[in-house]
């Protein structure tokens, strides 16, 4: 009966701290973190240490952003990607824009989503291509490795 005993009530502590949590009785961790904007999304330190990046199906653009202010940013034009490095800032509280030397992903508009939701979207991308163009609204994954040179 004792041996019993010691095997029951074990599993009677998972069984009611599983009912706790599920029920919302026990706190579990919350994400606190940015939901928005370009700090919500980035994929590391920088650039040259990032383990993740971000990938647009609807829109064939691929970009990275460091919290160093690093960016890199990759455009897909008639079946060929062109990845350029560049610097990103922050425009107001939900946008980026990027300079370099030829950077072909120019801004980034109205970011809603954050790396801890693994997607985002904006309403609108500022690509050069040829000539500047906006495209949009494009939705973004968040995609496992790094976009490297």
């Amino acid at each position: 009966m004792r041996a019993k005993l010691v095997i029951l009530g074990p599993l009677a502590l998972w069984t009611l701290a599983s009912l706790l949590v599920a029920c919302g009785g026990a706190s579990s961790p919350k994400y606190t973190g940015p939901t928005a904007g370009p700090t919500a999304i980035l994929n590391g330190p920088s650039t040259s240490s990032a383990t993740t990046y971000w990938s647009s199906a609807n829109c064939l653009l691929k970009v990275e952003l460091g919290a160093d202010g690093t960016f890199i940013g990759d455009v897909n034009t008639d079946g060929t990607w062109t990845m350029t490095p560049g610097n990103w800032t922050a425009s107001g509280s939900s946008s980026a824009g990027t300079t370099g030397d030829t950077v072909w992903i120019d801004a980034l508009t109205n970011i809603e989503g954050s790396t801890y939701s693994q997607t985002f979207s904006v309403t609108s991308a500022g690509v050069y291509d040829t000539y500047q163009q906006t495209i949009g609204p494009c939705q973004f994954a968040l995609q496992s490795g790094a976009l490297t040179f």
